[in-house]
């Protein structure tokens, strides 16, 4: 695997590998833009394991429910589609 490769590790139960080819990716790739491209990719993801609860996720990727609040907003995720 080279640089050129996104890897996601993500699960709750078993481990999920995700591969993100950024040679496809159709913007310029700086170091800013490719930590927001994990991190939405990452908060989704997680959101979705977690059904759209924000307090669950929070705790699985550990940081403070209003900083992943946060996160949510700016990279615009719709967790009301998420929940069950």
């Amino acid at each position: 695997m080279t640089a050129s490769y996104l890897v996601l590790q993500i699960s709750r139960n078993s481990p999920h590998v995700k591969v993100i080819d950024l040679r496809r990716t159709r913007y310029a790739m700086n170091f800013q833009r490719a930590k927001m491209a994990f991190e939405k990719e990452y908060f989704t993801h997680v959101l979705q394991l977690h059904g759209g609860n924000v307090s669950h996720t929070a705790d699985a990727v550990g940081m403070a429910r209003r900083n992943l609040q946060i996160k949510i907003q700016q990279y615009g995720i719709n967790v009301e589609r998420m929940r069950k």
